[in-house]
């Protein structure tokens, strides 16, 4: 029985890995390299509002948001299997190492969860760079336009100069425009590719001037500095609750920690309450109450863009 879940977890880590290495070099190989990241694959459709309202839609909510705004080069499968793949293989290394059912169980959840805050660390730097560099991008397209450029060729001379996270994508803007995409729908294919509300922002005042005109210059200053003051509330709020979060994630953490040592470390103190009814069901409801409480604190100490 033993060799068997050995080799089972050995087979799915494996199938795991290969399948997103696969995945991940084909979606490299199959589009041009200087083409931006978010569009080296096809998009990928979001969940409705149905679907959100089920537990699959929300997974598939989220790991469409982890590779859209994580600008990754890949989709959401391959996010999937990565997860699977860190789990799998954390649970054969514990399980060579302990010879225990639960120490592979434990390894699964680990590592998937290591691999889950990953992605959503990645995910937010990403959020956070395209953030910080879009007051700068909409000065100088303000600047560009007051030097007597128009929309189109603003954005060009803009685009051009700038690196990334923004630099690509408003290039690939400026591609679609030459090849005769209307200008509005080829700014809406920038906000699906960067789906914030400061990009939608921005996408939705340059495509009202593209169709009835106005004072664009003052509208885009008065942008940026909207912006500015965004950013800076956001670092206050990050600033403010900072100690509040940390406490509120050591409290949730602090026991399946203290749980895990006592289990690796200090197995004989441990082991009676797997082999006793009431202990288990107390295990149960222990780790019932910390998914619980764990999807609660993040749920309000997270950062909504």
């Amino acid at each position: 029985m033993a060799d068997s879940l050995l080799i089972m977890l050995t087979f799915l880590a494996a199938a795991a890995g290969l399948t997103a290495i696969g995945m991940f070099v084909r979606d490299l190989v199959a589009q041009p390299a200087d083409r931006p990241k978010l569009v080296l694959r096809p998009p990928t459709p979001k969940p409705d509002k149905a679907e959100l309202e089920t537990i699959d839609g929300q997974l598939s909510s989220w790991l469409h948001r982890v590779a859209v705004e994580g600008r990754l080069s890949f989709g959401p499968v391959s996010v999937a299997l990565i997860i699977f793949l860190a789990g799998f293989t954390l649970a054969a290394l514990l399980y060579v190492w302990r010879e225990d059912n639960i120490a592979a169980l434990f390894g699964l959840l680990i590592g998937a969860g290591l691999a889950i805050v990953g992605f959503e660390i990645y995910r937010s730097r990403q959020v956070n760079a395209v953030l910080q560099q879009l007051p700068s991008v909409i000065d100088q397209l303000a600047r560009a336009v007051k030097a007597g450029e128009s929309l189109d060729q603003a954005l060009v001379v803009v685009s051009d100069k700038l690196k990334e996270p923004l630099g690509p994508e408003l290039r690939q803007v400026c591609r679609q425009v030459q090849m005769g995409l209307p200008v509005p729908t080829a700014l809406q294919s920038l906000h699906n590719r960067i789906p914030l509300l400061d990009i939608q922002m921005l996408v939705s005042t340059l495509s009202v001037h593209r169709e009835v005109g106005g004072n664009l210059v003052v509208t885009l200053e008065r942008m940026a500095q909207m912006l500015r003051q965004r950013l800076s509330f956001r670092r206050q709020v990050q600033a403010t609750t900072a100690a509040g979060r940390f406490a509120a994630m050591f409290l949730v953490l602090v026991t399946p920690m203290v749980f895990l040592y006592f289990y690796f470390f200090r197995n004989q103190a441990i082991m009676p309450v797997f082999e006793d009814a009431v202990g288990l069901a107390m295990l149960t409801v222990v780790l019932v109450l910390e998914v619980i409480g764990l999807a609660w604190v993040w749920s309000v100490i997270r950062l909504k863009y």
